[in-house]
């Protein structure tokens, strides 16, 4: 009789460095944000495109998500005009 052997789970690990995570969370207190409830949901898309957008090398792939990153930050200066709000990776 042959035992049965469950197939192994795939685990997938992202790895963000603390100094990116630190450089996101200052962008938003420098724009004023703290923990906007309406913001967050929009700064975990953008922080998750520039994960994306540092993973690619395909021009026309980093094209479009620069593009969406900008559609994002226009969502959040609509939000709050008088913030001005802007997370943009300096790099």
């Amino acid at each position: 009789m042959r035992k049965i052997v469950p197939a192994p789970k795939l685990i997938l690990t992202l790895r963000v460095s603390n100094e990116q995570v630190a450089r996101l969370a200052a962008a938003c207190n420098e724009a004023g944000c703290g923990m906007c409830e309406k913001c967050k949901p929009i700064d975990d898309k953008i922080a998750h495109y520039q994960f994306l957008r540092s993973a690619v090398l395909d021009q026309q792939t980093v094209d479009g998500i620069e593009q969406l990153m900008q559609e994002l930050e226009m969502q959040k200066k609509e939000l709050h005009p008088e913030m001005g709000h802007d997370t943009t990776d300096p790099q």
